[in-house]
């Protein structure tokens, strides 16, 4: 009996000791979280395990986005859309996008949805990342709160890229969209959420990845914890990191982002496969839209194809819009999408000019007088009847 009564104090000691042992650690981890959160300077925009749409910024949060080139301050309201003042009147319109939508790098009110804004009621869903598999599920979470009347979808050069990032974390039937599939932390999107909340997890992560060699830069900073980095202007900026020049090795540029120009990786089948799932998704996401909806495709080219002298080997000299349109698959691939209610606004006509003044020198967005002539030139196509084809000058 003795013998018995002792194992069971000592089981039921050891138990506390247990319980004691988890409540120490969890109070450390607290202490430390605290003490840690007072010199991390990163502010959490982005879920990256949504269940509806893979990652989606968070409701009302704020961080700013820093470089040598730009200070931008990066708000959301309720929705988790970037917050931006839109007119009370006007047409009701959708923007998806990746970050040339969300306006990287400007100022909310000067990026082309917020210019747009100042006549129309823009929803501005772009964020940074995006394409077209993972439009059509964001659509579908901003479809049935916002009746709009025009469908802006933005593509970039690099979203046929994306297509292969985004690809694992959606469920697939018959190359169709069907719904997301996040890999949260540990299997639990709650947990997931928690840690990498903390500034603990991404400290550790952070240092991790500098271990490697492959340091993780911060996308916002804390408003209150900025770097000390001066902002260039344009001109600093292009005395600093040089006028645009073309991209001289498609393999190095961008990690191979825009091997698709190149016709020999092209035939690879790669790049087929890439534009096949970009072109059935946003033909799935325009099934998908109000049928009474006036949807604008919105091209971006990367700034180097744009440079004198274009992509070295394949557009020597200067490059024509004749030229670059003939080249690029991803172009035609959009222009064949359109019809009586779709249309397209050609980049490699708006900014073919103007390259330079209209992207920042080192970064690979458009600053505030790319977003101001790329707005002009939206208002302008969406004042054509809908329907109308448009190429432009074929100089």
């Amino acid at each position: 009996m003795i013998r018995v009564r002792v194992m069971r104090e000592s089981s039921r000691s050891g138990r506390w000791f247990i319980l004691f042992y988890f409540v120490f650690l969890a109070v450390l981890l607290a202490v430390a979280e605290g003490i840690l959160s007072l010199f991390d300077p990163e502010a959490v925009l982005v879920r990256a395990d949504d269940q509806e749409e893979v990652y989606s910024f968070y409701p009302n949060r704020e961080g700013r986005a820093v470089s040598r080139e730009y200070s931008a301050l990066v708000k959301t309201d309720h929705r988790g859309l970037r917050l931006c003042p839109v007119a009370r009147g006007g047409p009701r319109v959708l923007v998806l996008g990746d970050s040339f939508a969300e306006g990287w790098g400007v100022e909310c009110p000067a990026s082309f949805a917020g210019i747009l804004g100042q006549s129309m009621q823009i929803w501005n869903a772009g964020i940074h990342g995006g394409t077209a598999p993972y439009y059509v599920l964001r659509h579908r979470v901003f479809q049935k709160q916002w009746n709009y009347e025009i469908l802006i979808i933005q593509i970039f050069d690099n979203d046929l890229d994306d297509v292969d990032k985004i690809y694992p974390y959606i469920h697939w039937q018959n190359d169709a969209v069907e719904k997301a599939k996040p890999a949260p932390l540990l299997g639990f999107p709650v947990l997931s959420r928690f840690l990498k909340e903390l500034s603990l997890y991404r400290m550790l992560r952070r240092a991790y990845y500098k271990g490697r060699g492959e340091p993780q830069p911060i996308k916002y900073y804390k408003p209150d914890r900025l770097p000390p980095i001066e902002v260039l202007d344009q001109e600093g900026a292009l005395k600093e990191f040089g006028p645009l020049r073309p991209i001289e090795d498609l393999q190095k540029a961008y990690n191979g982002q825009f091997l698709f120009y190149d016709p020999a990786a092209l035939a690879s089948g790669v790049w087929q496969r890439r534009l096949h799932f970009m072109e059935s998704s946003l033909k799935q996401l325009m099934q998908e839209s109000h049928s009474d909806s006036r949807v604008l495709l919105v091209y971006i080219p990367a700034k180097e194809v744009l440079a004198p002298g274009g992509i070295r080997g394949l557009f020597p000299g200067r490059s024509s819009l004749k030229e670059l349109r003939a080249s690029n698959p991803l172009y035609q691939m959009l222009k064949n999408l359109e019809n009586q209610r779709v249309q397209l606004l050609d980049g490699q006509e708006v900014f073919l000019n103007n390259a330079e003044e209209s992207y920042f020198p080192f970064d690979a967005h458009l600053n505030r007088e790319g977003h101001a002539r790329l707005a002009r030139a939206i208002a302008a196509r969406l004042a054509e009847p809908a329907g109308a084809s448009h190429r432009g000058p074929e100089i």
